[in-house]
């Protein structure tokens, strides 16, 4: 699958008030897209701006972009809250500053 289909599946599923769910062919094809990196943004974006969806907690959009933690997706993941919080996307990131508060204090 293209970076597009894959994308484009992922906002297919989106149902607002309906838990998230990922066909098995599509997280296949997450799981093997050459450039992964390249999905986090727009995954974080389908997060963002479908805040009446049931993600999961964390869910599977979250476990895989959490693959990229301290490799740039800290970056992606405040601007995303910077730009549409919604309930999700800031858990998300609470997550993230209490792990990074841990790593402060040796924990």
């Amino acid at each position: 699958m293209t970076k597009e289909q894959i994308i484009a599946g992922l906002k297919n599923a989106a149902k607002p008030y309906e838990e998230y769910y990922i066909e098995d062919d599509l997280i296949d094809a997450i799981n093997q897209y050459p450039e992964p990196f390249e999905l986090v943004d727009p995954i974080l974006e389908i997060i963002a701006t479908n805040p009446r969806v049931d993600f999961g907690m964390p869910g599977d959009l979250v476990h895989f972009v959490e693959q990229f933690y301290k490799h740039g997706y800290e970056e992606l993941l405040i601007a995303s809250v910077r730009n549409h919080p919604t309930p999700h996307n800031i858990w998300i990131c609470l997550l993230y500053t209490s792990d990074a508060a841990d790593d402060l204090i040796g924990v």
